[in-house]
């Protein structure tokens, strides 16, 4: 089944003292989620900027909340990578992840999101065991 996760963020961005020429930073989020998916969340990141000037993102997003009526939480693990204007990420459910009447899900799909970066959303088909 696929579903619409969207969501506004809350960004503050760490630069890490490390001795490379290149930035690393945490990227923290606070989340609304909107659509099919409703309620709160976190988001933790590491990204790297790469030669180009492009960046690259890995991390975690918790989402508490209600999805298709139900109600729970779930991890997704975010793959990351900023391309000019655009972020893009391949979004997946962490598998055992899912508490409450969302245990049991698993998905994946693809992540979208312009400037100013505070809001995205990602298309994804998701199945319950």
């Amino acid at each position: 089944m696929k579903v619409t996760l969207h969501l506004r963020n809350a960004i503050t961005m760490t630069p890490l003292a490390l001795s490379t020429d290149r930035c690393v930073m945490t990227v923290t989020k606070v989340n609304e989620f909107i659509g099919d998916a409703r309620g709160s969340g976190a988001s933790a990141y590491i990204s790297t900027e790469m030669p180009d000037g492009s960046q690259r993102f890995e991390g975690h997003i918790f989402f508490t909340g209600t999805l298709l009526d139900k109600t729970g939480g779930f991890v997704i693990a975010s793959h990351r990578g900023r391309m000019a204007d655009t972020v893009t990420a391949q979004w997946e459910i962490v598998p055992g992840s899912g508490t409450g009447e969302l245990a049991g899900i698993s998905g994946a799909g693809p992540y979208l999101a312009h400037p100013p970066f505070d809001q995205g959303r990602c298309e994804m088909d998701i199945v319950f065991e």
